[in-house]
């Protein structure tokens, strides 16, 4: 079995990171903000790929899973932009397969879904930063699982709309398009 792309892979985290703040138990070894990223990554479907993609940011990320929250999210929209881009590139090799060339159009536009999502569940991420600041004592804690419940809701969707554009291939003819799209995707 493949491992996913980074952007298939940073969604996925972003949705079981979400849904699990509190991290395992951390590991003493060198670097305690390393040590952080690498036990929240144990938790996921994809622990070294999930660390590959986030620990170069261990320096920023510290030991907060707010911060780790927010630096997945990030590197998903930045990946799912990425992608979308490469989708509307003139790079991207023809097709003469009707079905490939139906699967590409839905691709690009449920990506843009996806991408929109991402920036939602970002912004939803920046109330929950909003409610549990010192600036707002009163937040309650319903509150910021309201808030927390939207952001896994958008990168739930994100993660369903790119699964969607991939599975749009499924009866597409083999080919460069089909092999180029799932491969970035995926």
């Amino acid at each position: 079995m493949a491992l996913p792309s980074h952007t298939h892979f940073t969604l996925t985290f972003t949705v079981l990171l979400l849904a699990s703040l509190t991290a395992t138990s951390i590991p003493t070894t060198t670097d305690p903000s390393t040590d952080f990223i690498r036990s929240s990554c144990d938790a996921t479907l994809y622990p070294s790929v999930c660390f590959k993609s986030l620990s170069r940011f261990a320096a920023s990320i510290h030991q907060s899973p707010s911060l780790l929250a927010r630096t997945a999210i990030s590197v998903a929209l930045s990946r799912a932009i990425s992608v979308s881009s490469h989708l509307r590139s003139p790079a991207l090799p023809p097709t003469s397969d009707p079905r490939s060339a139906s699967a590409l159009r839905d691709c690009r536009s449920v990506l843009g879904d996806a991408i929109d999502q991402i920036r939602r569940s970002e912004a939803e991420l920046g109330k929950v930063g909003s409610l549990s600041s010192s600036l707002a004592p009163e937040a309650k804690p319903e509150e910021v699982a309201w808030e927390m419940s939207n952001v896994q809701t958008w990168m739930s969707a994100a993660l369903t709309n790119e699964d969607t554009c991939v599975d749009g291939f499924g009866e597409a003819q083999g080919g460069a398009v089909k092999a180029d799209v799932t491969a970035r995707v995926f």
